[in-house]
């Protein structure tokens, strides 16, 4: 016989909160394909669901045990047998749980779905510089799981992965690092290789095998790396990539020079603005979505513009475009619909060269996008991951 009507009232509480956050947690799980965001939106909203539906017919049933005490010795003195007596009634089921096995199953579920959905401390984010040739480069890794390597274009830095990074560490191991002249990474006085570089850091973070994930130049360095030593890759996501040895246009070249025109005179705020303000950089007219493009940019811009000398990177030879056909590890190539004619042209010789590989077109994105559309991008490598 439970003589305290208080514990068994705090078992259930502490089961029902459980199995709250369990069910919470599921759903989180299920949506967590659609991007981190998105899937902690699941959570909290389930939370509040669920928590709301558990605190409120408890509440009803004290006001209930209340009015039938009253009724039967008026005043407060009588509402206090109810009340005590509530704890007791509401331990044998008046929850939304109705049985004690129901409650446990909520627990179970809440301690499997949270494996997959809270952060494991293996994931916390380290950061730190690995010294080639004298220069320093500087990377971040976090997670645990097969490893992802993310590799950025030619105009921003390691920071523009930043909604991946988040999310494809849960699960997997995930990379990210400048490359020289870029971000926090030394500016390149001699010539060296891109390829030789991402070799060394793999090399140094123990990784033998892992899905390279590359935009625009960071995707030809994807491709470029694959050809190099092909038993270290287990898959490609090529997004807005382009190809060496494939040409551009003259209008492609004509947009360059005119974007960097302002640095003939120092300008690096200006030359800064017309990339931002590009329209097929992005290819959405939020505000936002640029200013936040801007600010991630601004803090290396003149690295990047005025210090950063791509004729010392060697490129590697032959070029990669009559050997495309040597790559076969699943290929997922990504496109923004906004993106300018020439990448689109690349990414059709990337899907007709590369045997299997699917090409994929994001609506309403340009060339940066998985920053633009960081939900759908997501999306579309945690279905890619998952298929290897």
């Amino acid at each position: 016989m439970d003589l305290d009507p208080v514990a068994p009232f705090a078992r259930q509480r502490l089961t029902h909160a459980l199995s709250v956050v369990g069910f919470a947690s599921l759903g989180s799980l299920f949506s967590l394909d659609r991007g981190f965001g998105v899937a902690v939106g699941a959570f909290v909203g389930g939370a509040l669901v669920l928590g709301a539906v558990g605190l409120l017919l408890p509440v009803l049933g004290v006001r209930k045990r209340v009015r039938a005490a009253k009724a039967e010795q008026p005043g407060w003195v009588g509402a206090v047998p109810g009340i005590v007596r509530w704890p007791r009634r509401m331990s044998s089921g008046a929850v939304p749980f109705k049985t004690r096995s129901g409650r446990w199953v909520g627990v179970l579920v809440c301690l499997i779905s949270l494996l997959d959905v809270v952060p494991l401390s293996g994931q916390q984010a380290t950061g730190d510089v690995l010294e080639v040739g004298g220069d320093r480069i500087y990377y971040e890794t976090a997670g645990a799981g097969p490893p992802v390597v993310l590799l950025h274009d030619g105009l921003t830095h390691s920071g523009i992965w930043g909604a991946q990074f988040r999310a494809f560490a849960v699960g997997h191991r995930v990379v990210r690092y400048d490359r020289r002249g870029y971000g926090r990474s030394d500016v390149a006085a001699h010539p060296y290789s891109a390829v030789e570089d991402l070799e060394a850091l793999l090399d140094h973070l123990g990784i033998e095998r892992a899905v390279l994930v590359g935009a625009s130049s960071g995707g030809r360095l994807a491709i470029d790396y694959a050809l190099a030593s092909p038993d270290r890759v287990s898959g490609l996501v090529l997004v807005g990539a382009v190809v060496s040895g494939y040409g551009y246009s003259d209008h492609f070249r004509e947009r360059g020079r005119r974007n960097m025109a302002p640095l003939s005179e120092g300008d690096v705020e200006g030359a800064l603005s017309n990339w931002v303000e590009d329209p097929y950089l992005l290819g959405t007219r939020d505000r936002e979505i640029r200013a936040r493009l801007r600010t991630l940019m601004e803090p290396y811009a003149r690295k990047r513009f005025l210090r950063y000398d791509p004729a010392l990177e060697r490129a590697p030879q032959p070029p990669a475009l009559d050997r495309l056909d040597r790559i076969r590890v699943p290929t997922l190539v990504v496109v923004g619909a906004q993106d300018i004619a020439d990448v689109h042209a690349h990414a059709g010789v990337l899907e007709a060269g590369i045997e299997g590989a699917e090409r994929v077109v994001v609506p309403d994105a340009g060339h940066l996008v998985a920053f633009e559309r960081s939900d759908e991008f997501n999306t579309l490598v945690f279905r890619f991951l998952r298929s290897l």
